[in-house]
């Protein structure tokens, strides 16, 4: 999860160079959840377009002859509310995006996952 998150912000900083592209990874412990956040200070994602992005298969990169693209963001999802969490996509305070998600520190156990 964290991987692909990583993965697509540095995607989306080096595709679209400021001055100096960067990445800023947090992770932190709340009561109740822990929360990831990745944030780049790339082109951002439109407000109209922030739902679109968890759609299988939504890309703005080109999908390569060997297979699609557009499922990271998905399976983030997915597998976040699978375990009762959510995934949130903003725009970063000085221009970017950020994806925060929250997952429980006591989370309901999965249909099908083992204990």
């Amino acid at each position: 999860m964290l991987g692909n998150l990583i993965d697509n912000a540095v995607d989306a900083a080096a595709a679209h160079p400021p001055a100096k592209p960067f990445v800023e990874v947090g992770m932190w412990a709340e009561p109740d959840a822990t929360v990831l956040s990745v944030a780049d200070n790339g082109p951002g994602v439109p407000t109209a377009l922030r739902a679109a992005v968890f759609r299988e298969g939504w890309s703005t990169k080109k999908a390569p002859p060997h297979r699609g693209r557009g499922i990271g963001l998905t399976l983030v999802r997915g597998v976040a509310r699978r375990y009762g969490g959510s995934v949130r996509l903003g725009e970063r305070p000085g221009g970017g995006a950020v994806v925060t998600v929250r997952l429980p520190r006591n989370p309901p156990v999965a249909a099908g996952a083992a204990p």
